[in-house]
Formats: structure tokens, C-alpha cells, sequence
């Protein structure tokens, strides 16, 4: 019986509960309602007040004509006569700031037409221009041909004088055909107006089109200005406008390109061998190097006379071979010379003996057995007699020391040089007037 009344009581406390629950419910739901009744009579109300224009004098309802908000049901009026003045001030910019782009359009347009019409007007003058030199050129081609001394072919088409980057021996091979067609000079199936040449784009396959800039891979650019006497200088094409002169004249940096900051020479500082852009005509200096060099070697000629004459008076036609053209190195066999480098003290004895003496006094044979290599004729420079055979002590696989003398043309005989190039292999450097 006990549990029968304690469930009797548990379900009469859970109805109650939620009875409460609905009645709170009820009453949110009635409030809810209210507040938007209000706010449905508030919104009335304004739209009469603003409907009807009247003002009411009452103190419990002031209403002056202004920007009213409605915020949750309550009537905010607001006394703000700036903030209205703000608001039409704004209005009135907005309207001046469309006016003004309307006009700028108008202005803008009016000005892009002002301006095509003189590009227009220009562009027929100049093609006027250019059809009056071309009729002019015409007549002037048609007068010089069959002329002596013309530089025109029997076609009637000039020679050109000067294109950038070519040899003169090769200025006939970009003559215009008779249509004013130049053609690649491998495959002549590939035709290209004159313009087209050296307008920095790769036309024909063996870069013939391109010699004046870096545009083909395999081209070459000729130097404008030589050096008299010396080969012909060419650049290869992908040093073309890289910022660094190559040319002695700078006219393979036609454009003036400067190269990286970091190796850019710096105002004041002594100008290097590889010059850079702006690059300068420095073909006058070069050769007057080449003038001093010539000279010198004029006066080693000279002394070298009396080499000549002594290995003439002492030595047989098969010994000469031995000693060089005609036995010009013969007198050296007679010398030694010695020079002290690196706490040792070397002493060349040319066709003889090489040897190396340390502080202590101790000798040790670089060379012995001479033969001498290069060299074709009296003028050649660069003869190099190699003496080996010498001592093999501490030297790899047992190998024998040997040394290298490279002969150039000085006013004596001195040892200007001396380094261990490889182990055990010694190379020396002679001036001689042997050597000139």
C-alpha cells in the first residue's frame, strides 16, 4: 500500500510541474504579442505625425520635424538640426560628385578623340613622307645604274654600305633581290623583307639574318673598327649587348647595356683590361701597343743577329738542326743562368743541365737530355726546350724530374720565372733575343 500512495504522489507532483511550465509559457507568448501590438501602433502613429504635417505643442509629446527612430516599440525623437544640415550636405556631394564624373567622362572622351585624330593625322604625314622618299629613291636607283663607280648592281638594287656585325667581304651576300627580299644564305626558300635584318628576331635557321645581335645562337659579330696586321676580330653573338666590351671600338654594346652592379667598374677606380658599358674606342691604344711590341721586337732582331753569326761560324748544317732555325739557340748552350726563388737557387745551363741547390748547398738534377719543341721559324716565338732525365728521389712511381724552358724575345738572356707546375716538373721562363 505504501508504494501504491508514494506513485499517487509522484504523478500528481510531475502534473503540477507541468502545469507551471505551460502557464509560463502562456504568459511569455501573451507579452510577446503586446510588445508587437505596440510597435505596430507606434508606426502608426509616425506615419499620421508624418502624413498629416501637424505639430503638436503638448510637452508630453513633443514632435519636431527631424530623423525619428523607432528602437523596440519607444518613440525616439531626435533634436538634431546639424546632423540634418550633415545629412543634406551629404546628399547635395553625392549629387555634385556624379555631376563631376559625368563631365570628366565627357572631358576624357572628348580628349581621346582629340588625340586619335593627331595620331591619325601624323601617321598620314609621315606615310606621305615615306612614299616621297621611296619614289624619290626610285629615281635616283634607275639614274645610277650602268653608271661607272656605282654602288648599285645591274638589278638596280644598292649595295648596302654597312650592316652591323658583318664583314665587308660578306655585305654582297645581303643585297636585296628584285622583289627587295633578302634570303637566308642556306636555305633560300626563306625570304625576308629588309627591315627584318637585325631586328633582333631569329628568322633563318643558320642565324644569317641576325648579325648584329644576340638574337640567333650561332652567329658572329664582326668587329667595326680592326686592329691593322692582326686577324680579323669576331664576337660570337651571345656576347652581343651583354654589357661587356669585346670589340676594341664597344661596337658590339651598341645598345649600352650595363652589366650586374657587381661588376661594374666604380667612378675612380683604374679601368681593367675587360672593360664594360659605355664602352669607349680603345683601338688607338691597343695599337700602339702593338707599335711598341713591333718595335722592340725590331730591336731583338737585332742582337739577334749576332746569335745567327756565331752558330754560322762554329756549327755544321746537321748540328744547326739541333739548336733551332738556322742554330739561333746555339750561343745559350755556352750560358748558365741562374735564378733564386723559394730558398733555392736554380741554375740553367740551356742544352746542358738544369739544377736546383737548396740553403745547405745540396744539388739535385732537374734535366739533362734537351730537345727542343715548337717553333718554325726565326720570327716564331714560343719555343720550349724540355731537358729531362733528371733525379727521380721522391718523385712518384720513381718518375725523373724535367724541366720546361719556354724562350720569348727579350733584349738578354735572363731567367725571368721559375714554378713547379706539376710534381716534379719545373717550368722556366727565358728572355733571349734568340727568341724574337
Amino acid at each position: 500500500m505504501k508504494i501504491l500512495f508514494r506513485r499517487k504522489y509522484q504523478t500528481l507532483g510531475l502534473i503540477l510541474i507541468v502545469g507551471i511550465i505551460f502557464y509560463l509559457l502562456q504568459a511569455l507568448t501573451m507579452s510577446q504579442l503586446g510588445h508587437a501590438s505596440r510597435k505596430m501602433e507606434a508606426n502608426k502613429f509616425i506615419s499620421n505625425i508624418l502624413n498629416s504635417g501637424d505639430m503638436s505643442d503638448d510637452e508630453n509629446n513633443p514632435v519636431i520635424i527631424s530623423r525619428n527612430r523607432i528602437i523596440d516599440g519607444d518613440i525616439k525623437f531626435h533634436i538634431d538640426d546639424k546632423e540634418a544640415q550633415l545629412a543634406n550636405s551629404y546628399r547635395n556631394e553625392d549629387v555634385k560628385m556624379k555631376r563631376y564624373a559625368g563631365h570628366k567622362k565627357k572631358e576624357e572622351a572628348t580628349k581621346n578623340v582629340y588625340l586619335e585624330n593627331n595620331y591619325i593625322k601624323e601617321a598620314n604625314q609621315k606615310n606621305k613622307m615615306r612614299s616621297k622618299n621611296n619614289q624619290r629613291n626610285d629615281v635616283q636607283k634607275v639614274r645610277s645604274i650602268g653608271k661607272p663607280g656605282s654602288k648599285s648592281d645591274t638589278d638596280g638594287n644598292e649595295m648596302p654600305k654597312y650592316i652591323r656585325g658583318v664583314h665587308p667581304n660578306d655585305l654582297s651576300k645581303y643585297k636585296l633581290d628584285e622583289s627587295n627580299m633578302f634570303h637566308c644564305f642556306k636555305d633560300i626558300k626563306v625570304r625576308l623583307r629588309g627591315d627584318q635584318i637585325n631586328d633582333d628576331f631569329c628568322d633563318c635557321a643558320d642565324s644569317s639574318d641576325e648579325p648584329g645581335t644576340s638574337a640567333c645562337p650561332d652567329g658572329r659579330f664582326y668587329c667595326r673598327r680592326q686592329i691593322p696586321g692582326s686577324p680579323a676580330q669576331f664576337v660570337p653573338s651571345s656576347r652581343v649587348n651583354d654589357g661587356i666590351c669585346d670589340c676594341c671600338d664597344g661596337s658590339d654594346e651598341w645598345k649600352g647595356n650595363l652589366p650586374p652592379n657587381f661588376i661594374r667598374i666604380k667612378a675612380g677606380e683604374p679601368r681593367a683590361v675587360v672593360d664594360h658599358a659605355p664602352c669607349s674606342d680603345r683601338c688607338g691604344d691597343i695599337l700602339a701597343l702593338h707599335r711598341q711590341k713591333d718595335a722592340f721586337v725590331a730591336q731583338g732582331k737585332k742582337l739577334q743577329e749576332a746569335y745567327l753569326k756565331q752558330a754560322e761560324v762554329e756549327l755544321g748544317e746537321r748540328d744547326k738542326l739541333r739548336y733551332g732555325p738556322a742554330g739561333v739557340f746555339y750561343p745559350l748552350s755556352k750560358k748558365c743562368l741562374t735564378l733564386h726563388a723559394d730558398h733555392y737557387t736554380y741554375k740553367v745551363c740551356p742544352f746542358q743541365k738544369v739544377t736546383q741547390a737548396s740553403g745547405s748547398g745540396k744539388e739535385m738534377v732537374l734535366g739533362k737530355t734537351s730537345e727542343l719543341q715548337f717553333g718554325t721559324g726565326l720570327a716564331s716565338q714560343g719555343h720550349t726546350l724540355v731537358m729531362s732525365d733528371g733525379e727521380s728521389h721522391l718523385c712518384p712511381f720513381g718518375r725523373a724530374r724535367a724541366s720546361k724552358i719556354q724562350m720569348l724575345c727579350g733584349l738578354q738572356d735572363e731567367l725571368k720565372h721559375v714554378q713547379e707546375s706539376e710534381l716534379c716538373v719545373y717550368s722556366f721562363t727565358m728572355m733571349t733575343p734568340a727568341a724574337c
